[in-house]
């Protein structure tokens, strides 16, 4: 019950005329504090392979985002695009604007679906020069698991990106994201399951903001 009020609170906050399509602004894995300019649209797509991106087996996603006011984003992704194409919602409320001490703060809820707990989640990112740190929580059901990130920009057009999410069954990750025109980039990375290396897999992301200002990173 609690989590269907969290969940009804967030999209109540956001207003919604209807539903949006949108993917939490992310390093390779975890969700970060950033927001999606107001009025901009992302298209994704991403394709995960147990030894390269386009192997037998694959798990291919759809993700687009809208960023709406100053301070949310909002929508519903496609999991399995050559399956079940099953669809799941998201929402990110930006709770503080980064300060010279204190970090951008974000709350979001991900993996919204009939029949299945959704995820909260909490995470702070801080800037320092071409640095930018990453650090929160999330849950679901009954577990919790930490998010640590951190991203250097090589050039305005390469990021390196690295992630991590503590607990059974989850991945940390190794990856550089790309942009080819200000408006399209690419991410490649590696992600190393905590528990069984038969989970490990490598990730490929393209995605396309419809913006006049060009986000920072995935």
């Amino acid at each position: 019950m609690k989590y269907r009020i969290l969940t009804l609170t967030l999209f109540a906050l956001l207003a919604l005329p209807s539903i949006l399509l949108a993917y939490p602004t992310s390093l390779n894995v975890i969700p970060s504090a950033d927001i999606l300019p107001a009025g901009s649209i992302r298209i994704g797509y991403e394709t995960d392979g147990h030894t390269q991106p386009f192997a037998d087996g694959r798990t291919q996603y759809l993700y687009t985002q809208i960023g709406i006011r100053d301070r949310a984003e909002v929508g519903v992704d496609l999991y399995d695009i050559g399956g079940a194409k099953t669809p799941v919602f998201n929402a990110k409320v930006l709770l503080h604007k980064e300060a010279p001490i204190i970090p951008e703060l974000s709350v979001g809820i991900n993996g919204v679906q009939n029949g299945v707990s959704p995820a909260y989640y909490i995470v702070g990112t801080k800037n320092i020069g071409p640095l930018g740190l990453h650090a929160g929580a999330e849950t679901q059901a009954d577990q919790t698991w930490a998010l640590l990130g951190a991203y250097y920009a090589v050039t305005p057009k390469l990021y390196l990106l690295t992630d991590y999410q503590s607990g059974t069954g989850r991945q940390g990750t190794l990856g550089a994201f790309y942009y080819i025109t200000p408006d399209l980039g690419v991410n490649l990375y590696y992600a190393k399951n905590n528990t069984d290396s038969k989970n490990d897999y490598v990730g490929l992301y393209v995605g396309y903001t419809f913006s006049a200002t060009k986000p920072d990173k995935k």
